[in-house]
């Protein structure tokens, strides 16, 4: 491609990369890193997409990879660039998404002299990076090792658990070559892709989880996890041990467009309500992690049950009562399983199906106002199939977990709770809408849009299909339903100013001032005929509610639903 060093070994690795299936590079602009944004851009099986903040660019790469499963790459000149990546590294990390950080540095002898834009870059991003290498100044020994490098990086990637890469390279000048490049690449096939690793369990691993849920009334967890299939074995599990299945709205079977009879959508209100069903649960199986539901999770510390954990790639127990866990393949541990297990009890399953109908018919007559609750129905209930809803962290999985009942079209649910952090989210979500897997629509919080402001201009530039709804309490809407909002506890003043922080922002007025079409919307009909038809560009809808009324409105809706599911 060149005889320049610089240019040869970027060639090399870029090359290498796309052989083994890196197919899109989220880039920032720098000097130092000019030598990468010259041969991406030239290479002819990697998309680039521009991104001016470094942190937007990183979150944008996050979402495509949850989208797709693929490895995208993100390049960043030097110094504090590279420092922004680290939120959105620590989601990967925790959520097992697999990314490769290729940041430029400055060479070694202008480390430690006070030059600028020039940091220490070594293990810059600590545990939350899965793996660090340093590559070193290109030389003329260097491109040979190219190909092996970008085989080891996409597969560490990969390799369950998945996570996020960060290869170091430092680069000297000149950092534009003498003259233009050569854009005749040596190939994009040379190497076989990488692929995602699964752990299988052991016979006798198996064989234990049978002896201990086999004729017992047995609850499935579902929650999420990157194990291909989950939802298909999580209902073929179910069916064979007559259980019923708690499904987080991460997982695939939450809203899976099948009606399985296991499901119990209203899980997390139900159990809020006292609802225990008949007979108390003698066996529990959690699959992938903790589901949003915080009474969920409380009533199953309660139970005293045998809990089994399975997850691939990782030792968890987040609520500390699993009595075994098993570190494997979720979806072919329990398509195993089915085939051994014995059936538990007829009317367990039946009566907490029974109590979710009944639960989901309160939702259906609840009134048809501007509330979280009826926001999270509607856009559930509107979306087109094959959608795909990017949740923000805080409030909106919670809503969408509580008030979203089953759907008879499939739709895919994406948030951030690896690390459970707002940041980062509109970004996140036109990475998974640039995926092209659905048309995408985005639930946020009012702060977590503010937080990712600048996101919303990427999204104009881009223009990508991307609806996103933001309920605007003027707050963190969330502290409502804690501790902190009550005045016997905190100051009034002090939870509004320090906590609550409200902030007198019109969303749909800071997205026209960005380049998004948007609006404010008063009615749940008009949410529901804007959601029913996606955009071809991006969009943003703006409700308003007040922050206060949350708890009440819940109240009310487990009030309903304990006395609906006392008379099944």
């Amino acid at each position: 491609m060149t005889a320049e060093p610089t240019f040869t070994f970027c060639a090399a690795l870029v090359d290498a990369l796309a052989a083994q299936g890196v197919n899109h590079a989220c880039v920032s602009p720098g000097s130092r890193n000019t030598p990468l944004l010259i041969t991406l851009a030239a290479h002819p099986a990697i998309e680039v997409s521009v991104h001016h903040d470094e942190r937007s660019a990183a979150f944008f790469a996050l979402g495509l990879a949850k989208a797709t499963g693929g490895v995208p790459l993100l390049s960043c000149t030097s110094g504090t660039a590279a420092t922004e990546y680290l939120p959105a590294i620590t989601e990967a990390r925790m959520a097992h998404v697999g990314m490769i950080v290729l940041s430029a540095d400055r060479p070694p002898e202008l480390q430690d002299r006070g030059s600028p834009q020039t940091i220490n870059q070594t293990n810059l991003y600590g545990v939350a990076a899965k793996w660090f290498h340093d590559i070193g100044v290109p030389d003329a020994e260097s491109v040979g090792n190219a190909a092996g490098l970008a085989r080891k990086a996409v597969a560490t990637a990969l390799e369950t658990p998945a996570g996020p890469i960060h290869l170091n390279l430092p680069l000297r000048e000149p950092l534009v070559p003498m003259a233009k490049l050569d854009t005749a690449f040596a190939t994009t096939t040379a190497t076989p892709a990488a692929t995602a690793t699964r752990i299988a369990a052991t016979e006798e691993e198996i064989a234990r989880i049978a002896e201990v849920v086999s004729g017992r009334p047995t609850v499935i967890i579902a929650g999420q996890s990157n194990s291909p299939g989950l939802g298909s074995a999580v209902s073929e599990a179910a069916a064979a041990l007559r259980g019923i299945i708690i499904a987080d709205p991460q997982s695939e079977i939450r809203f899976g467009g099948t009606d399985d009879p296991a499901l119990i959508s209203t899980a997390d209100l139900l159990v809020a309500a006292g609802f225990r069903g008949g007979e108390a649960p003698a066996a529990v199986l959690h699959v992938g992690a903790l589901p949003t539901s915080k009474p969920v999770n409380q009533w199953l510390e309660s139970l005293g049950a045998d809990l089994t954990h399975i997850d691939d790639g990782r030792w968890h127990d987040p609520l500390r009562i699993a009595t075994s866990v098993v570190v494997a393949d979720p979806t072919q541990t329990l398509s195993q399983l089915a085939k051994i297990v014995d059936a538990g009890p007829e009317g367990f399953a039946a009566a907490w199906r029974r109590a979710d109908d009944a639960a989901t018919a309160v939702l259906r007559d609840a009134p048809a106002d501007i509330s979280e609750p009826a926001i999270a129905a509607t856009l559930i209930d509107a979306v087109p199939a094959g959608a795909v809803i990017v949740a923000g962290s805080s409030m909106p999985i919670r809503l969408l977990d509580s008030y979203g009942t089953r759907r008879d079209r499939s739709a895919r649910l994406i948030a951030n709770r690896g690390a459970n952090g707002i940041d980062g989210t509109v970004a996140t979500a036109l990475g998974v809408a640039t995926a092209g897997i659905g048309p995408t629509y985005a639930l946020l919080g009012d702060v977590t849009a503010l937080v990712d402001i600048g996101s919303l201009a990427t999204a104009s530039r881009l223009a990508t299909p991307l609806t996103i709804v933001t309920i605007n309490n003027d707050g963190g809407g969330i502290f409502e339903f804690l501790p902190h909002s009550d005045p016997e506890r905190i100051d009034s003043t002090t939870y509004e100013e320090l906590i609550a922080t409200p902030h007198g922002q019109s969303l749909a007025g800071v997205a026209t001032a960005l380049g998004v079409e948007s609006c404010e919307v008063a009615d749940l009909e008009t949410l529901g005929s804007l959601l029913s038809v996606a955009p071809s560009k991006p969009r943003l809808i703006e409700l308003r509610t007040d922050r206060a009324a949350g708890p009440r409105r819940r109240s009310e809706i487990v009030e309903r639903i304990a006395a609906a599911a006392a008379a099944t």
